[in-house]
């Protein structure tokens, strides 16, 4: 069997090789994804509340959280 193997990326999103997979992935610790989990939450919450820049506020940050991510694939 094939190892999994770690062909880059930060230390908030480490790009990894599973071998049975065709393209890379990102892991993500848990904590990490319990925060993503919560501004996605916090931004409903206010979107429905009607607080609209407070909800624009909460997904720009989740869009750079994700730029982050993202962006440690090859291009």
């Amino acid at each position: 069997m094939k190892e999994i193997e770690r062909s880059g990326g930060t230390t908030n999103a480490v790009l990894v090789q599973l071998p049975e997979r065709a393209n890379p992935g990102v892991v993500i610790q848990r904590n990490s994804m319990a925060n993503l989990h919560s501004f996605v939450r916090e931004a409903r919450q206010r979107a429905q509340e009607k607080y609209w820049e407070q909800a624009t506020d909460l997904l720009v940050e989740l869009d750079d959280i994700l730029t982050g991510y993202v962006g440690v694939f090859p291009t």
